[in-house]
């Protein structure tokens, strides 16, 4: 029952928890939802040795808990110049170029040859030919790497005939078991554990989540029982008192709605295979596994094609 249910639980319940747990004070300390054993929100204050920046998540005993340190920004200045770097190397070398050739085209004296229909002199020529070689080299370098890059992750499905040889499908999602696996056993486990999440879920957010599922369900096993021991019983019942009937046994299954979850964080491990679980739905959700690794290697993506472009200039 509970390994064909957990797929539902709440995905907005991790969320509106952080936003709970990360509530600040007016003194300036963050609030947290209390670990495994503990009651009432506990005041986390700035950490001088880990830095102000973060919230701090709830923790389980012996868990390593990380906390963002604080980065010294950069002088406007350099952080205009970082941003628009690449750029300006670009306007640099390509005005650059331009403007040698134009100064060097309009004071050379004789244009005894041409250049696609362009009157200019021999060595003018030579200059174009040596110049442009750079530019090509940036361009070329910039385009194949990009393109690289783009094809380990695109198309998503096979294009092509005779599968898997005459055509092309994305490294990524054709690896996607693979990927999959490698990238849960990265997360869940090193970067968050299973117990941290489902740390997150409380009774009464995960039954508020799901209360018209359940109440849909008890009705219809109230309705069911009713009918099987208590037939006439229950066709004699006015519709209000089974209304009331239903809507009591929903208040009374809140109650026991508690131990339940506790069972679940204290069995979870045997339960429900979280890991198992993203990685299933990473492999039938290629683009979510593409979109994952774009996004997270978004950065290093930008800076490899620039670095690449850099290197076709320079070599």
């Amino acid at each position: 029952m509970w390994k064909q249910d957990a797929r539902e639980l709440p995905r907005q319940t991790a969320g509106e928890q952080l936003l709970a747990e990360g509530s600040h004070l007016p003194d300036g300390s963050t609030t947290t939802a209390p670990s495994s054993g503990s009651e009432g929100l506990q005041a986390v204050g700035p950490d001088p040795e880990r830095g102000t920046g973060g919230l701090r998540m709830p923790s389980l005993a012996d868990e390593f808990n990380y906390v963002a340190p604080d980065v010294r920004p950069l002088p406007p200045a350099l952080r205009w110049i970082r941003e628009r770097l690449f750029r300006i190397f670009l306007v640099t070398v390509f005005c650059g170029t331009i403007l040698l050739l134009a100064v060097t085209w309009f004071t050379d004296g004789e244009h005894d040859d041409s250049l696609l229909f362009l009157p200019c002199s021999k060595k003018w020529k030579n200059l174009f030919k040596y110049s442009s070689i750079p530019l090509v080299s940036i361009i070329f370098t910039w385009w194949h790497v990009w393109l690289g890059i783009q094809m380990c992750f695109y198309p998503i499905k096979f294009v092509g005939c005779c599968e898997p040889y005459l055509g092309w499908q994305g490294i990524v999602p054709r690896r996607a078991e693979t990927m999959a696996t490698r990238s849960c056993d990265i997360m869940i486990g090193h970067l968050i554990t299973v117990g941290e999440i489902i740390d997150r879920i409380h009774p009464d957010d995960f039954f508020s989540s799901l209360n018209h599922v359940l109440s849909a369900i008890s009705n219809a096993v109230v309705e069911k029982v009713m009918k099987l021991h208590f037939p006439s019983v229950w066709e004699m019942l006015p519709e209000t008192v089974k209304t009331e009937l239903q809507s009591k046994v929903m208040e009374e299954s809140r109650t026991m709605f508690s131990p339940v979850i506790q069972d679940l964080k204290a069995n979870i491990e045997s339960i429900v295979d979280i890991k198992q679980m993203a990685i299933d739905v990473l492999m039938e959700e290629k683009p979510l596994l593409v979109k994952m690794f774009l996004q997270i290697g978004k950065r290093e993506f930008v800076f490899i094609q620039h670095v690449s472009a850099v290197m076709g200039f320079i070599l």
